[in-house]
């Protein structure tokens, strides 16, 4: 095919990635190798299961031997899905470079979709660790009960105040 289509998403997502705007589609360009300039491309998304809503860009011009990049990669994507899943699922997205009806290049990526208390791991999203933090969570309770217990048992000040006392012993 004389039209290379190159992508890189992001392997995995999870509801946290939604929240937080992190790129999915992180790259897309379209390079032709061919001699004949395109007019009237168009790049279309789309994905199985309804991950994202389908996207299409119109590629005015593409010369022989030129590349485009492009930029507006915003991809709105299916919250509600994200936030029902209980457990990992793999998913497919699609893109498709079409002239005329006619297709000149397409590239299908697995991606794994997590559930919504799931986290890539350090490998994938690190900065997504902390959307993970949920002080208001009924189990901190349990948590905080329990530290109290230890510290009426070991006869110290049963107190939870974190640096108040600007102590660094009473923390310890």
């Amino acid at each position: 095919m004389s039209i290379q289509l190159n992508a890189k998403f992001a392997p995995q997502l999870n509801l946290a990635a939604q929240q937080h705007d992190i790129a999915f589609l992180q790259e897309l360009h379209l390079v032709n190798e061919g001699e004949r300039d395109y007019s009237d491309l168009q790049v279309e998304l789309s994905a199985d299961p309804h991950l994202l809503q389908p996207c299409t860009w119109k590629i005015d011009r593409l010369p022989a031997g030129e590349s485009i990049f492009i930029p507006d990669r915003q991809i709105v994507l299916n919250g509600q899905l994200l936030l029902e899943l209980r457990e990992a699922l793999r998913g497919r997205v699609r893109l498709r470079t079409t002239f005329q009806e006619n297709v000149l290049a397409e590239l299908t990526q697995d991606i794994e979709l997590l559930a919504r208390d799931e986290w890539g791991g350090w490998g994938s999203s690190p900065e997504l660790l902390a959307a993970f933090v949920a002080p208001n969570d009924p189990a901190i309770g349990r948590f905080i009960k329990r530290a109290i217990e230890v510290l009426t048992q070991w006869q110290l000040q049963s107190e939870l105040e974190g640096y108040r006392s600007q102590s660094w012993k009473r923390v310890l």
